[in-house]
């Protein structure tokens, strides 16, 4: 939002402020985003970025940019945040919360347009492998990869990890169909099959929260 803003307005991202606070609303407890002049008196930045349909303009230009830039292939390899994406000077204390995918995912969301669902789940599968090499180190049976749709499973034994994009819901009811198609399939397969869910951005970067699903520990 900040480096958004800044660019339209050709300042610099230091003149605007930005955070986050607790709100609710009728859907329960989530948070409101705040950007304010850096300047005690204000320095007008922020009452000009948020004429009306200015600020969806802004994120939309800066959206379309950066998309091209951070979906290219020389990008690819960055999992999270780098310096030639979000991360700066400014910004160092966050440097773990960063993800540009993520935030791709976002833009498109506030801007009404289709979720990319395959910018994470082009991922699932080298996520999985990494994740059944991780898993026959504990050498209690084979783990058996599949997939279904666009979802893939691993399943080890008598329990099912269900590989969801970041922001699929993983509470039954409120699940989406692919979801519970793959559990589904699942739970046809196998008897007595307990099934659990993984987003890929968890599962590539902490596996280990993930094994004792699958193992008897």
């Amino acid at each position: 939002m900040r480096l958004s803003i800044a660019s339209n307005l050709d300042i610099d991202p230091s003149e605007l402020r930005t955070g986050k606070q607790p709100y609710l609303d009728i859907n329960g407890p989530t948070f409101q985003i705040f950007v304010a002049d850096a300047l005690e008196n204000g320095s007008g930045y922020v009452r000009h970025a948020s004429e009306e349909n200015r600020l969806y303009e802004t994120i939309y230009d800066c959206y379309e940019n950066l998309k091209v830039k951070w979906e290219a292939e020389d990008h690819w390899n960055c999992d999270t945040s780098c310096p030639d994406c979000l991360r700066n000077y400014g910004n160092r204390m966050q440097h773990g919360l960063l993800d540009w995918r993520l935030a791709l995912d976002l833009c498109e969301l506030i801007l009404g347009r289709p979720l990319n669902e395959k910018r994470w789940m082009d991922k699932a599968e080298s996520a999985v492998d990494s994740f059944i090499n991780l898993i026959r180190q504990f050498e209690q049976g084979e783990p058996i990869k599949s997939r279904v749709g666009s979802v893939f499973t691993v399943v080890l034994n008598s329990r099912a990890l269900i590989i969801t994009h970041p922001l699929w819901n993983q509470l039954d009811g409120q699940c989406k169909d692919a979801q519970m198609l793959a559990k589904k399939q699942v739970e046809a397969n196998y008897a007595d099959i307990s099934c659990h869910y993984a987003d890929v951005r968890s599962l590539i970067l902490f596996p280990q929260n993930f094994v004792h699903r699958l193992l008897d520990q």
